[in-house]
């Protein structure tokens, strides 16, 4: 809308101080490229300020339009002079309210787009704390499981190690307490009864002595 506007303004200022005949051609054509973007706005109203400031951009449009119609019959029948009076009096007052008015809502939308980005930009690094807590808290339950089942299986099997030791030196009271039906608590059965079948041929060689 501003780029239209000041295309306008210049086809205005062209058609006052240059008589140039295409300058009121050329400033319809910019209306209509000014009224297609103004309306795109208004179909794409986002914020509760706009509203407001689209409908005053409507009106001062308005009433540019007509002044413009005014400075073209002014400069037809009363003069030059007269004409630009009339355009620095009024046309050109409400070209700068209308371009205040647009640059508004530029800052508004550009405000609510930076504002949106930085949402998402606070969204993508709690999504990005959260994916690295979550993978470091997983990384540590399988670390402390996998030490936890090393542990499950490695101490048995210390404890095994050990009572053969003691079987070797003669203390045939050795006994493992494993429950289960894994290799290891098979293991630990045969064990025990390797040790009580010790245990019976100690005694028995003890009876005959």
């Amino acid at each position: 809308m501003m780029v239209a506007l000041e295309r306008q303004d210049s086809a205005q200022l062209s058609f006052l101080f240059a008589s140039n005949s295409d300058a009121a051609q050329n400033h319809r054509e910019y209306e209509q490229e000014f009224i297609r973007w103004h309306t795109r706005a208004k179909d794409n109203i986002t914020e509760p300020e706009e509203p407001d400031m689209i409908d005053q951009i409507e009106t001062l449009y308005g009433e540019y339009i007509i002044s413009f119609e005014e400075l073209r019959q002014m400069q037809e029948y009363k003069g030059s002079s007269q004409a630009r009076q009339f355009y620095y009096q009024v046309t050109f007052p409400l070209f700068e309210s209308i371009k205040e008015e647009c640059r508004a809502l530029l800052e508004l939308n550009q405000e609510k787009m930076l504002l949106l980005q930085t949402q998402a930009e606070e969204r993508a690094s709690r999504a990005i704390f959260s994916t690295s807590l979550l993978s470091l808290s997983a990384m540590l339950s399988g670390l402390f499981m996998a030490l936890y089942l090393s542990g499950q299986v490695s101490r048995p099997i210390g404890d095994l190690i050990l009572k053969m030791k003691r079987i070797a030196e003669g203390d045939y009271q050795q006994q493992i307490n494993i429950q289960g039906d894994d290799e290891i608590a098979v293991l630990a059965t045969e064990f025990n009864a390797m040790s009580e079948k010790l245990k019976r041929y100690e005694r028995m060689n003890v009876n005959k002595i």
